[in-house]
């Protein structure tokens, strides 16, 4: 690969004025151990695919703000707050957010979100330092293991009732809230991952939790969201669950029917070893190649005015498309697990009508586009 299709990449991350502190971190600690001090999303999204990238010799640097006439990438957030964004070449990293509508190219961690011409899908970069499953644990079913804020765990499985039903079947649900054990799988059985939300909610979801199970070893048992069902196949790949009965079914399975937990274990085995850090890095640099590379050098080839005054105005309708929108990614449950009812003005109704009117133009361009070309299939199992 010639080094000249890959142009230089500027990471935006406001939090760090000086990457000498980030370089001599990872000289003492490692890269692992640097990642696993990582905060937030802006940290597991920018300062992950940075390190992980120059690690591998790609161009690249980090920046606390957009370099005009540069290709710039940020998470949702910085982008929305840079006023000067439109100077750059963005690629914006939605992460768990609504639409962002004025970058160049959306990078976006779940194919169920897919909506416009410039989004394109990337899963996240694998748990750093994940501790899998202790081989001696054997075909033992009992430790069920949820990975996050317990807030984000189904209501109906936050439950006594469940923990009681568990207790009788000899297990429990253990919730790791604390970000430095969310990689630590050595004596979890089976990995639980059922949420509540709307769908669009659900659907920006990132396939992170089946990813790392099968890593671990450990078999899961998902809900609703699109991107697990992208990467793997329910009853085979992983089990499916929306609510506690079915949850429970499903962990009786797994504790009684011979053979099948072995199975999933072996499944998860063979899954796992697809999802490297090395098969990330190559995702990356086969779509900055091939997508972020030739839109870059078209773009950045306008006369500077042209150039100029075209990315302004698309900023400004982005803009406006932001404002139409709104925040629709919204999780629509309290942490009861109760639904949230929002009162709408007849201003935001109509806002929204007209926002679902260009979404649906923007999609009937994303389809034209796949039918005419063959799509980037950013997936390292495909």
């Amino acid at each position: 690969m010639a080094r000249s299709e890959i142009p230089e990449l500027v990471f935006i991350h406001p939090a760090i004025e000086s990457p000498e502190a980030l370089d001599k971190a990872v000289r003492d600690h490692g890269l692992a151990a640097t990642l696993l001090q990582s905060q937030n999303g802006r940290d597991a999204w920018i300062l992950s695919t940075y390190l992980h990238l120059r690690q591998r010799g790609l161009p690249v640097r980090l920046s606390p703000v957009f370099l005009p006439d540069r290709v710039c990438i940020a998470h949702r957030d910085d982008h929305a707050a840079a006023a000067d964004a439109w100077r750059s070449f963005s690629v914006c990293i939605r992460a768990d957010r609504e639409r962002a509508f004025t970058p160049n190219i959306e990078l976006v961690q779940s194919p169920g979100v897919i909506d416009n011409v410039m989004a394109h899908y990337m899963p996240q970069w694998p748990q750093p330092a994940l501790i899998p499953r202790a081989q001696g644990r054997d075909d033992l079913v009992c430790r069920v293991g949820f990975f996050g804020p317990a807030k984000n765990l189904a209501a109906e499985l936050r439950s006594t009732e469940l923990t009681e039903a568990l207790t009788e079947l000899g297990m429990e649900l253990v919730i790791r809230e604390d970000r430095g054990s969310w990689g630590d799988y050595a004596d979890i059985d089976v990995v639980l991952a059922v949420r509540d939300g709307a769908p669009y909610f659900l659907a920006g979801k990132p396939p992170s939790k089946l990813i790392n199970a099968w890593r671990a070893g450990c078999p899961a048992i998902l809900g609703s969201e699109p991107a697990f069902h992208h990467h793997g196949l329910a009853g085979r790949d992983f089990l499916y669950a929306t609510n506690a009965a079915e949850t429970l079914a499903a962990l009786k399975r797994l504790k009684h029917e011979p053979g099948l937990y072995s199975a999933m274990r072996r499944r998860a085995a063979e899954r796992g070893g697809d999802w490297s850090a090395d098969a990330m890095a190559r995702l990356w640099t086969q779509f900055v190649r091939d997508t972020v590379g030739p839109a870059y050098r078209r773009w950045y080839r306008l006369p500077l005015p042209i150039r100029r005054g075209r990315s302004l105005m698309a900023y400004a309708w982005g803009r406006l498309r932001c404002r139409l929108r709104g925040n629709l990614y919204a999780r629509d449950y309290d942490l009861q697990g109760q639904p949230i009812h929002r009162q709408r003005t007849r201003k935001r109704r109509l806002a929204l009508c007209l926002d679902a009117v260009l979404s649906r133009l923007d999609y009937r361009r994303l389809h034209r586009s796949r039918a005419a070309d063959q799509p980037f299939e950013n997936r390292p199992d495909a």
